[in-house]
């Protein structure tokens, strides 16, 4: 009836039809009345007609809009319930409502006891993936060259576990000190004021030995400080100054750069290095560089799984990460976030995924954002 309304000219008591114009003032003798009427398309009426309750079309139009009515009602209901809620909880913090209802999390409610979850969790479940790096093409008329990759291989979490904690007792082997327990805590020591080396620093794009690297570092209570593989290595001296840092991990190709620099970064004694997007007949060649030892992230692992010992897990409040920001602005600074930080923010992030109807333990991520801003 809506569509017809406004279709359909309606005519009302004393009013003209569009086939009737009304004469202006001064000019009534010179318009013409029609021979007939025309007649109005239909007539307007307070009561409802009865042939309306056997015409199909109008039972019909009536189900559209009861249809129509429903699911406007339905989408108001999931933006309602995808609308973030906040509750404080007794100490204080902040976080959504329907989580504070349920813990996810470990007790320790540290990032390094949810990789832990997941690890024994998904211990067969493909983790992280890499495609094979055949090289570079560069096709005629283009400016950059591309990459060339092939099939990807698979790490389970398993594999990953066992590579991180190899990386964690390798790093302890090279000198690296884990945090103290209290460091963070009311009345602990705080991180600004540590002088031992708790800090390494990852200096590499987004990848799996990347994230690996992280993981190796929190089993045994290090704190991670992350540059942008972008950044100069101005940037990463200041970083690493700050951080007291002894270890770095780059790309195979920055080895000889960061080693050039090393005069300005006195902390520093091992550079690691990964062979992401390195071609095999390069990676096989070890960089020459003097005044620092530089050894591969494979050597590292092989260094650990000689080691004895177990996970020296951290604390909540103890540091995770310092992650050193573009520097668009000037100086890159360190956002410095620690354990139970981090592990608050993957627990939302898990809640609003669920939410969306993702299937735990069934997707994929895929990794192209730089990992040295992880939030």
């Amino acid at each position: 009836f809506f569509f017809v309304f406004f279709l359909q000219p309606v005519v009302m008591p004393g009013e003209s039809t569009p086939l009737q114009p009304t004469a202006k003032n001064g000019d009534a003798k010179k318009v013409k009345k029609p021979a007939k009427k025309p007649s109005a398309p239909f007539q307007m009426s307070r009561t409802i007609p009865w042939w309306f309750f056997i015409c199909p079309v109008a039972w019909w139009l009536i189900a559209l809009d009861i249809a129509l009515i429903a699911m406007t009602w339905k989408w108001l209901g999931l933006f309602r319930r995808f609308s973030p809620r906040v509750a404080v909880g007794a100490a204080g913090a902040t976080r959504l409502a329907s989580a504070a209802k349920r813990q996810i999390v470990t007790k320790e409610g540290t990032a390094w006891g949810l990789v832990v979850k997941a690890f024994c969790e998904y211990a067969n479940k493909r983790s992280l993936g890499t495609r094979k790096y055949l090289g570079e093409h560069k096709e005629a008329g283009a400016r950059f060259p591309k990459k060339v990759f092939g099939a990807i291989s698979w790490r389970t979490y398993a594999e990953v576990a066992e590579r991180a904690r190899n990386i964690g007792k390798g790093l302890l082997a090279l000198g690296m000190k884990s945090l103290p327990k209290d460091e963070g805590a009311e009345g602990g020591p705080k991180f600004e004021d540590t002088t031992a080396p708790h800090t390494v620093l990852v200096y590499e794009e987004t990848c799996a030995d990347w994230l690996t690297f992280l993981f190796g570092a929190w089993s045994q209570s290090l704190a991670v400080a992350t540059s942008y593989a972008t950044l100069g290595m101005g940037s990463v001296a200041d970083a690493a100054v700050e951080c007291n840092v002894k270890v770095i991990l780059c790309n195979y190709r920055d080895v000889e750069k960061v080693a050039a620099a090393c005069a300005k970064m006195p902390a520093l004694t091992h550079i690691v290095y990964t062979t992401n997007n390195v071609a095999a007949e390069d990676a096989a060649k070890k960089p020459k560089v003097s005044d620092v030892i530089v050894m591969s992230l494979d050597e590292l692992v092989a260094l650990g799984s000689t080691c004895s010992g177990e996970d020296n897990a951290p604390s909540p409040h103890n540091m995770a990460v310092i992650m050193y920001t573009s520097g668009s602005t000037g100086k890159p600074k360190g956002v410095m976030l620690r354990q139970k930080q981090v592990c608050a923010s993957a627990e939302a992030l898990q809640h609003m995924l669920l939410g969306t109807g993702l299937r735990r333990g069934k997707e994929v991520y895929l990794a192209y954002l730089p990992a040295a801003h992880i939030l």
